[in-house]
């Protein structure tokens, strides 16, 4: 009797190898989700750095800061900031970044008498007692466990 030499891969061959591409894939979506998560991070931060940068402007010419995030993000689309507008508020259902203004002993609310007499969400008068602020980058955004908060 002839025997014929079969040619090919045996099943345990074929194991290893699915194995080995299931451990580099395993890698690969790890790094993968990392990667976006620090890319979000960053994204936060820049973010915050440009609201921090427009506050200070706020600041400059009104000698108070917005009394609440609704008034800062008006003032944000208005002085045509809207990327940053966004991102103060709801974005994938999480609250990104938060914004709080307090007097300066931070113990109670303050108040801005405002004025926007061309309806651009840039006040042309303001004036009021938020002498500090604090924004805060939701750490859950990108899979964090601390926030981030910046203050003046």
């Amino acid at each position: 009797m002839n025997k014929v030499k079969q040619s090919g891969f045996t099943i345990v061959e074929l194991l290893v190898v699915i194995v080995i591409i299931g451990i580099l894939a395993t890698i690969g979506f790890v790094t993968f989700a990392n990667a976006q998560n620090q890319a979000k991070q960053s994204e936060v931060e820049s973010t915050m750095a440009q609201a921090k940068s427009k506050l200070g402007e706020y600041y400059a010419t009104f000698n108070t800061y917005p009394a609440d995030e609704t008034a800062l993000v008006a003032y944000l689309n208005g002085t045509n900031n809207s990327t940053v507008a966004t991102k103060m508020g709801d974005l994938g259902g999480t609250d990104v970044i938060a914004y709080a203004a307090t007097q300066g002993d931070g113990s109670t609310a303050c108040t801005v008498t405002a004025t926007d007499a061309d309806s651009d969400g840039v006040p042309e008068t303001a004036s009021g007692d938020c002498e500090t602020f604090t924004l805060t980058g939701t750490a859950s955004y990108w899979g964090g466990s601390t926030n981030l908060v910046v203050t003046p």
